[in-house]
């Protein structure tokens, strides 16, 4: 995640027990029980306060008749949040002041690290205040998963729902950003809570405008002025993605889409990148679609490039800011699942070779394409422990 450019915590090291085990059913209609090593994953950040924590020590204060010490240790933990997390945050301002501070730095942080999840094709799938850290890094690594077929109700956890899915992660990102803003106002008089319900509703547009970003680096566009507009291909294009596409796949090739366009100009043949991502073979219709967006698309990024670029030099430069934001390699769970069982076997050298491999998602690799760089296998979209999990 570190090397996709998504804010998240670390993973130190991984330590595996010599002979300890444990039993749990796997996914089956026979009662299947397997059994598997015990082992702990050490994480690391410069802390893990998640909004929940925060959360919960204001309602103790909050509570009718609170205590002095509960207001105490409400005060502490906003404290040790700016001492751990913002402490660049109005260091000399008083307390209240840097608390209001905070709220407009975490809105900035958690709706970037939403954001980065939606252009790498990430779900977290379990996205409530207690798996969501106030300095706005990834956690929980648990029911996570990357979308292979887009999807965007996509989920690993069947227990997500449709508010953790994957296009609901701004708003849950949202929804979990004013949990903290309201878990800051006890350290307010009344008749100044309102300023921080007033951050609270500014911080809505900021992530929207976070997704809105998402959708301009993802479709090439250099200017932030440029967003808008990508905002309405971006409507335009999810619908043809709905039509059995590769998430990864589609948007890594519509760049080479941009090369061949930019080389041979406008035909069906500037659509030959895009069958690698097809999970269906595409209709004679479908493909229409595909290329009357190709010809709205290029005809945007040619009006909105840099003035001294040609229309050809403006759709290459932009197929190569594409391939900075749209990566190549993500971990899909069928890549993780053939390493973790070799791995069970002592056979580490799978393990490794993703290691390699995701330390630069973005960059073209050409060796590992055909084992990797590819859709996933139907039995992998059904399977259980695989295409989901419980």
């Amino acid at each position: 995640m570190d090397a996709l450019g998504v804010s998240t915590t670390r993973a130190l090291c991984l330590t595996l027990s010599g002979n300890e085990t444990v039993k749990r059913p796997w996914y089956s209609d026979k009662g299947v029980i397997v059994t598997e090593k015990v082992a702990i994953t050490t994480r690391v950040a410069p802390s893990f306060l998640r909004v929940g924590h925060v959360d919960l020590f204001a309602r103790r204060a909050s509570q009718v008749g609170a205590t002095e010490l509960a207001k105490q240790q409400h005060k502490a933990i906003i404290e040790h949040l700016l001492f751990r997390e913002y402490a660049d945050v109005l260091p000399d301002a008083p307390l209240q002041e840097r608390a209001l501070a905070l709220l407009d730095a975490a809105a900035g942080r958690i709706a970037g690290m939403v954001a980065g999840w939606i252009r790498v094709g990430f779900c977290q799938g379990n996205f409530n205040s207690d798996n969501c850290l106030a300095g706005g890094r990834t956690i929980d690594y648990g029911p996570f998963g990357w979308m292979d077929r887009y999807d965007p109700k996509f989920s690993k956890w069947i227990g997500s729902g449709n508010h953790f899915a994957f296009m609901n992660q701004p708003e849950a990102g949202y929804t979990n950003f004013k949990t903290l803003a309201t878990a800051i106002e006890p350290l307010f008089d009344e008749d100044r809570r309102d300023e921080v319900e007033a951050r609270a509703q500014q911080a809505k547009g900021l992530f929207l405008e976070a997704v809105y970003d998402v959708w301009r680096r993802k479709l090439g566009f250099a200017s932030c002025e440029s967003a808008q507009v990508a905002v309405k291909l971006w409507s335009r294009l999810e619908k043809l993605l709905l039509r059995g596409v590769d998430w990864t796949i589609a948007w890594r090739q519509l760049s080479a889409v941009l090369d061949n366009v930019a080389a041979d100009g406008i035909s069906e043949d500037c659509l030959s990148p895009l069958r690698l991502a097809f999970y269906d073979p595409p209709s004679a219709s479908t493909l229409e679609l595909w290329l009357q967006f190709v010809v709205e698309w290029t005809k945007e990024v040619s009006t909105h490039s840099q003035k001294a670029e040609g229309s050809s030099q403006a759709l290459k430069s932009a197929a190569a800011r594409m391939r900075l934001g749209n990566p190549k390699y993500v971990p899909r769970e069928w890549m993780l699942v053939a390493a973790y069982n070799a791995a069970n076997e002592e056979v580490f050298a799978p393990v490794l070779e993703l290691h390699e491999l995701f330390k630069k998602p973005y960059d073209e690799q050409p060796e590992m394409e055909a084992k990797y760089f590819r859709k996933a296998k139907d039995d992998d979209l059904r399977k259980a422990g695989t295409a989901y999990m419980s």
